[in-house]
């Protein structure tokens, strides 16, 4: 996290996910979130999206969202190049990654 005293930042689904699958469902989880988040997010605040897949289909989707607030850090500045990064994260928010949970 730049410009924060916390290095991670807890993100949980907006609203609860509950899902009837059978045993041999094949079920696959993809988490998109910016790879760099800055400092000054608040409770309740979307950062990224969970998708969950039953058998390669989409089953549910939902908003990740801050748990609690993420203070800034006076003492730490950002760099000109995490400015830049920042006006494009929050404008165009292209930096993205994708991942399965395990």
């Amino acid at each position: 996290m730049a410009a924060s005293a916390a290095s991670t930042a807890e993100a949980i689904p907006q609203n609860e996910i509950k899902l009837l699958v059978r045993s041999d469902d094949e079920l696959d989880v993809k988490l998109e979130a910016p790879r760099i988040l800055f400092a000054g997010g608040i409770e309740g605040e979307r950062i990224g999206k969970i998708s969950l897949f039953v058998n390669g289909s989409l089953a549910a989707q939902e908003n990740l969202v801050y748990t609690e607030d993420v203070k800034t850090d006076p003492a730490q500045r950002l760099t000109p190049g995490e400015r830049i990064l920042r006006i494009f994260d929050t404008a165009l928010r292209p930096y993205y990654i994708e991942g399965e949970a395990k």
